[in-house]
Formats: C-alpha cells, structure tokens, sequence
C-alpha cells in the first residue's frame, strides 16, 4: 500500500508507510529514537523524526548542541539523518572512546581526521586530547560547511580541507547510489556510478596521502578513516604505507557492504606498516603499532 503525497513547504513529500517495517526494524528505530530524545529533547527528536520520515529534500532545521560532556565547544549540527546519527554514534555509542593505553600513545601528537563529515569526530579528538592538532579532511561541500563551522570554536586546534583522499591527483567523481533519502549526507560513494545513481560533486582538487606527511613531521598520533568504500583501492594500492609508517594508531571504519574486500586490504596494509589490530567495536576497526 503506497502512502498519499503531502505538500509541506512548497515540496511533495511522501512519509514511508508503517506497515512496511518488520518487528526487528521497527525495535531498531523505536532504540534509535529514545537515544535521539536523551540527547537533543522531545522537540527536537521531533523534528528529526519528521524530516527522516518523510525524507524532506529541503528543510534543514539547524539546532545547537551544547550540553554533553564529551565536548569543549557547542557542536553545530541539522535535523539531517547522517548529522543526527552521527552524533549518535560519537556521544552515545562512543565508538571513537579509546582504551586508556591508546590514549597515551595518541595525546599531545598529530591527530589526522579523513572523512571527517560535519567535524563531530574531530571536535571530540580536540576535546579529548586538548594538546593535539587535528587536521580534518571532507569533500562533501555541505559537510564541509559544518566542519568549518565546528572547527572554527577551536581556537586554531583544528585545521580543515575540502579534498577527497585519492590514490593520485585528478578527477574523483562522488556518487549518490539510487534510492539514497536527499536528507542522508553521508551516503555518497567515492566508486563508479551505476544505473540510477546521481554523480552529486566531481572533484578535482583530491588530495594524496603523500600530501598529508608534511602535516606530520614528528609522526602521527591517531589516523581516523571514514571513507565510505574508497579505503579498499588506497590500502590495496599501497599508497597508504608510508602515512601508516608515520602512524602509531588507526581507527577505520570499512565497508565491504559497498566494496568488498575493503577490510582485507586494509588488514594486509596495516601488517605491512607493522600494525596489528587492536580490537573492533562493530563500528571501527582499531589498528596501533605493535
């Protein structure tokens, strides 16, 4: 049963319909929804809710949020699906929270944020580890914008670029996969487009792991990695082992579900740089110098 169009706001919107959802989705996003409500408020979870339900491709309802420990500074952040579970992931999950004999390796050193979305990740680096630099790196040109936003509450802290991480320099087209809700900024793939997807932004200024080194003279303390699937042809490549050379500890997320063979190749290049994994939290791979 389809459901009926509304007009909200000039735009036709269609809510994704109820009886869609089986048991186990349903129990999913009844848990998902009390975390949204503990940590932005009933009015707020409200607006998420509404915008992801009926996957508005207009509305962004910015909100501030101030109030949660793991922070320094305020965190800017949308009623978008990606920023909301993003927020998530980093407050509630804490899936970036490392073992206290991680953290010595990584305070006070180069902390180097790839794929850094809207800058959560890296405003939690440089609240966690307030003698660190972090150098944050997105494509996406709205991510970007919150980034910048993010970061600038840092006082210099954390320094941003607008690139995609690429094996060489030259064109990199991001893609939008078919079906991906407009409200989902964090869906694009950094891989050959297929029928029915949308190439969103095409970048010309990529930038190569060899250009991130001179960032790190004295050796790079945390290496984060969220690339939505391009790890497998950088890692496979080798044009990854002499940042990972540099690099006392990496925190990856990788995406076989888009590119299969990703976590391999990050696995065989991180045993070439003399890393071992450290442990997996269902969420990110954790890999520190043996």
């Amino acid at each position: 049963m389809s459901s009926a169009s509304i007009n909200y706001e000039g735009a036709q919107v269609t809510p994704t319909p109820f009886q869609d959802y089986g048991l186990e989705r349903l129990i999913r996003r009844s848990k998902t929804l009390a975390a949204v409500i503990g940590e932005l408020g009933l009015i707020q979870a409200a607006k998420v809710v509404y915008d992801s339900e009926f996957h508005h491709p207009v509305r962004e309802s910015e909100l501030i949020y101030k109030n949660h420990q793991v922070f320094r500074q305020p965190a800017t952040v949308t009623t978008a699906r990606s920023d909301i579970s993003t927020l998530i992931e980093i407050v509630r999950k804490q899936v970036y929270q490392m073992p206290n004999k991680i953290d010595e390796r990584i305070a006070g050193r180069q902390i180097v944020d790839l794929g850094a979305n809207v800058g959560l990740s890296a405003a939690f680096f440089a609240s966690r580890y307030p003698k660190s630099s972090v150098l944050a790196i997105e494509p996406h040109s709205r991510n970007y914008y919150y980034l910048e936003t993010n970061a600038l509450a840092y006082d210099g802290q954390i320094s941003t670029a607008n690139s995609a991480l690429a094996p060489r320099v030259g064109r990199v087209d991001m893609v939008m996969p078919a079906g991906i809700s407009q409200n989902n900024h964090a869906g694009y793939r950094f891989v050959p487009a297929e029928q029915g997807d949308i190439e969103t932004e095409a970048y010309n200024h990529s930038i190569t792991p060899s250009e991130i080194l001179p960032f790190a003279k004295d050796g790079i303390g945390l290496l984060k990695i969220d690339i939505e699937g391009a790890e497998k042809t950088l890692f496979e490549s080798g044009v990854m082992d002499p940042l990972l050379g540099t690099t006392e500890v990496m925190a990856i997320e990788t995406h076989d579900r888009y590119m299969p063979g990703s976590a391999l190749a990050v696995a065989e290049a991180a045993r070439r740089s003399g890393m071992a994994l450290y442990s997996n939290n269902g969420h990110t791979e954790l890999y520190a110098k043996i």
